[in-house]
C-alpha cells in the first residue's frame, strides 16, 4: 500500500492526473446524482401528481443550508486532506496519522453542533432561506431529518477525502458510489410505498450515508490502508486542528458565500418573480422561478462537480510534490488539471446550450417553468469555456498552504463580483437581470485568476531550476 502514495511523486504526470482525477470525478458525479435523486423522485412522485412545483421549490430553499453543511465539512476535512498529503510527501507518517484521527474528531463534533443548531432554529432559518407559505412545510420535513443525520454525511464524505489523500482513489470512489447507489434504491421506496413523502427522501439519504460511513471507518481499522486510525490520535491537538482549519478556510468561505448567494437568489427570485407573476396573473410565479433555478442548478452541478473532482484528485499531487520539493511536477500537474477542466466545461457549455429543454424536461413541471429553467441554464453556462482557471487556481494555492491567496480567489468571484452584480442588475433588467449576473461574474473572476496564477507559476519555475 505504500506504493499508492509514492506514485504521487514518480508516475508520469498526465497519466497520474487522470489516475487520481477520474475516480474523484466519478465520486463527485455520483455525489451530484444522489443529491439530484431526491429532487428528481420528489418532482415526479409528488409535484407531477399535484400539478405544481412546490416540492422542487422547497428543496431549492433548503439547498443553501446544505451548502453551509458542506462548507463546514470542507473546513474540517480539506485542510486535513492537504496536510496528510504534505506529511506523507515529507515522510512523516506518524504525523499524517495524527491528522487523520483529529480529522475524524472534528467531523463528528462539528456536524453534531451544526445539526443541533439547525433543529433548534429551523423556523427562522427556513424563512430566511426563502420559504413561502407554499413551501415551508415540505422544506421543514426534509430539513429536520437531514439535521438529525448530518454526522453520517460528514464522516462518509470527509473521511473518503482522507482516503484519497493517501493515494487510494479507487477506495474513495467505492465508498461514495456505495452511498449513492443505496440512496437511489431507497428513495422511491421511502417516498412511495412507505408513504413518507419528503421525509422519505431525507431518510434515504441519511441511511445510505450512514452505511457508507461505517465502511470508511472499517477501512481505516482493517489494516488495509496506508494510514491507521488510532485511538490516541482521536484526542484533539488544537495546534494541529488550527493549522488544518486555516488551510481549509478558503473552501469554507467559498461555500459560505455560495450559501449567501443561494439565499440571495431565492429571495430575489421570490420578489421579482412574484412581481412579474402579478402582471400576468400567476400567483405562484415566485415559487416557480425558485423551482426553475433549482432545476438549472442541478444540471450545471453535474459538470461543476466533475471539475471539483479534478480539484479533489489533483490536490494530493500538488501537496505531495510540493512537500517533496519537486516543483517542476507541481507546475505540470497544474497545466494538466487546467486542460482537463477546460475540456469538461466546454463540453458542458455545448450540451447545455443546445439541449437545455431536453435536460430540464427530466424534472417534469409545466411548460412555463421549463422555459424559465432552460433560459436560466443557458445563462449559467455562457462563460464556462473561460472559467476553468478560476476553479483550479484556488485549489492549487490551498494545497501548497498559501491560504491567504486561495481565500482571496475563492471569495473574489462570489462575494466581491457576483453579489454586487446580482443585487444591481434586477434593478435595471428586472427578473432577467438575475440570470445575466453569473456569466459576467465568471469572466471577471477568470481574468483575476490568470494574473495571480501566472505570477505564481513563474516563481515556481524559478524554484524548479534552482534560481531562488
Amino acid at each position: 500500500m505504500e506504493n499508492s502514495s509514492e506514485q504521487l511523486g514518480k508516475q508520469r504526470m498526465g497519466k497520474l492526473v487522470l489516475h487520481m482525477s477520474v475516480p474523484a470525478i466519478l465520486a463527485m458525479l455520483v455525489t451530484a446524482l444522489y443529491t439530484m435523486t431526491d429532487r428528481l423522485f420528489l418532482s415526479i412522485m409528488i409535484d407531477k401528481i399535484n400539478g405544481n412545483t412546490f416540492t422542487m421549490s422547497a428543496m431549492t430553499v433548503v439547498n443553501p443550508f446544505t451548502v453551509v453543511a458542506f462548507a463546514f465539512l470542507l473546513l474540517l476535512s480539506t485542510g486535513a486532506t492537504a496536510l496528510i498529503s504534505l506529511y506523507l510527501g515529507e515522510g512523516k507518517k506518524e504525523k499524517a496519522e495524527q491528522m487523520l484521527g483529529n480529522s475524524l474528531f472534528m467531523l463528528v463534533a462539528g456536524s453534531l453542533i451544526l445539526g443541533g443548531s439547525g433543529l433548534i432554529f429551523h423556523r427562522p432559518l427556513l424563512h430566511l432561506l426563502g420559504a413561502s407559505e407554499n413551501t415551508y412545510f415540505p422544506a421543514r420535513d426534509y430539513f429536520s431529518v437531514i439535521c438529525c443525520g448530518v454526522v453520517f454525511l460528514a464522516v462518509s464524505i470527509g473521511m473518503s477525502s482522507n482516503i484519497r489523500s493517501e493515494g487510494n482513489a479507487k477506495m474513495a470512489l467505492l465508498t461514495t458510489v456505495l452511498g449513492a447507489v443505496l440512496n437511489v434504491a431507497l428513495d422511491p421506496v421511502f417516498i412511495g410505498p412507505m408513504r413518507l413523502g419528503v421525509k422519505g427522501a431525507a431518510f434515504a439519504t441519511i441511511l445510505s450515508q450512514g452505511i457508507a460511513a461505517v465502511v470508511v471507518i472499517l477501512y481505516y481499522i482493517s489494516g488495509k490502508s496506508v494510514l491507521r486510525l488510532r485511538w490516541k490520535y482521536l484526542i484533539p491537538d488544537f495546534k494541529l486542528i488550527s493549522k488544518s482549519v486555516w488551510i481549509g478556510m478558503p473552501q469554507f468561505l467559498l461555500q459560505i458565500v455560495a450559501s449567501f448567494i443561494g439565499i440571495a437568489y431565492n429571495n430575489l427570485l421570490q420578489t421579482y418573480g412574484s412581481a412579474y407573476g402579478q402582471s400576468i396573473n400567476v400567483s405562484s410565479m415566485g415559487d416557480d422561478c425558485i423551482a426553475a433555478y433549482g432545476m438549472a442548478t442541478m444540471v450545471t452541478q453535474l459538470f461543476l462537480m466533475a471539475v471539483s473532482g479534478i480539484n479533489n484528485g489533483i490536490q494530493p499531487i500538488f501537496g505531495y510534490n510540493y512537500g517533496a520539493k519537486q516543483f517542476k511536477r507541481v507546475r505540470e500537474a497544474f497545466y494538466w488539471a487546467w486542460i482537463f477542466a477546460t475540456v469538461i466545461l466546454t463540453l458542458g457549455f455545448i450540451i447545455c446550450l443546445f439541449f437545455s429543454h431536453a435536460l430540464i424536461g427530466l424534472f417534469g413541471g409545466n411548460r412555463a417553468v421549463a422555459d424559465i429553467a432552460a433560459f436560466a441554464l443557458r445563462m449559467q453556462v455562457l462563460s464556462w469555456p473561460l472559467t476553468a482557471i478560476a476553479i483550479i487556481s484556488p485549489c492549487y494555492f490551498q494545497a501548497i498552504g498559501k491560504s491567504v491567496t486561495a481565500t482571496i480567489l475563492a471569495l473574489c468571484r462570489q462575494l466581491l463580483i457576483l453579489l454586487p452584480i446580482l443585487l444591481l442588475f434586477p434593478l435595471w433588467f428586472g427578473l432577467n437581470g438575475i440570470w445575466y449576473s453569473a456569466p459576467i461574474a465568471d469572466v471577471i473572476a477568470a481574468g483575476i485568476s490568470v494574473i495571480l496564477i501566472h505570477r505564481e507559476l513563474r516563481r515556481l519555475g524559478k524554484k524548479a531550476v534552482g534560481e531562488i
